[in-house]
């Protein structure tokens, strides 16, 4: 009620109203944050996700939810199974984990938690905890206390702190590890071996 009576009788100005009506109410009432980025602007669950460029595929994805946030160019993944293939159509790595980040504008990408990963191009299967890998640097690394199970052809190796460069094509561990190298030879007297058996 706008007016109201006073002990006197007489009307009560409908500016003191008003005033004791604002002070008691939110100054910032009807101007919520429109870019509150808590909330995902989507999400999509038991979604898979087929990017291609120049009509060529380049990305098959698929995971049990999928998330975008306003304001950032990431996409959130959980149970992430993925694909990837070259310019020349030949599929280039393959993995799965169970929380993905993936900024295709910054070529960033965060993979935690039940992590393998195979390269086919390179010949190689990763399994870990934790790895970030930046696309424009062609920098996969480790997190650090995260153990890395390498396997190639002629190795076996598992240790921390591991970084990989794709531009020179090196790996190394800065902790310490534990692994096996098969040389040519070794791997001649074992198949002699088993054929023997």
């Amino acid at each position: 009620m706008l007016f109201s009576k006073s002990l006197t009788g007489g009307k009560v100005p409908l500016l003191l109203c008003s005033s004791l009506f604002l002070f008691s109410c939110s100054l910032n009432y009807g101007n919520e944050d429109e870019n509150d980025t808590s909330y995902p602007e989507f999400s999509f669950y038991g979604a898979k996700l087929v990017r291609y460029e120049n009509a060529k595929q380049t990305l098959d994805m698929s995971a049990e939810r999928i998330e975008k946030y306003r304001g950032s160019n990431a996409t959130y993944a959980k149970n992430a199974e993925f694909s990837t293939w070259n310019d020349n159509g030949e599929k280039e790595t393959e993995g799965k984990c169970t929380l993905l980040k993936a900024d295709s504008d910054t070529k960033q990408y965060t993979l935690l938690d039940g992590i393998t990963l195979k390269s086919f191009s390179e010949s190689f299967e990763i399994e870990a905890s934790s790895l970030f890998y930046d696309g424009k640097e062609e920098q996969l690394i480790s997190g650090k206390d995260s153990l890395v199970v390498l396997t190639r052809d002629d190795l076996q190796m598992e240790g921390r702190e591991f970084s990989a460069s794709g531009i020179d094509k090196s790996f190394s561990f800065s902790a310490s590890i534990d692994g096996v190298i098969t040389t040519k030879s070794e791997s001649d007297n074992r198949e002699k071996e088993n054929e023997e058996k």
